[in-house]
């Protein structure tokens, strides 16, 4: 199984979404691809370590709801 998150508009204010796609279900077997838009490259970092850290977050809210139920 293969969890596909786009960004389709919204961009960051969809940030939350993530955590209806990544779950303890799936957490094993899920896919994350973070693209950037490099025709404004001024931006690519900012955007990159915002997505990264959103994409740590729910991780750490999975492993610790996992740690919770064995």
């Amino acid at each position: 199984m293969t969890v596909n998150i786009y960004e389709m508009g919204g961009g960051r204010i969809l940030s939350n979404m993530l955590q209806t796609c990544l779950t303890e279900n799936n957490i094993l077997e899920a896919t994350i691809c973070i693209s950037l838009d490099l025709s404004k490259p001024g931006g690519c970092i900012d955007s990159l370590l915002f997505w990264l850290n959103v994409v740590r977050e729910q991780i750490q809210i999975i492993a610790e709801k996992l740690s919770k139920t064995n």
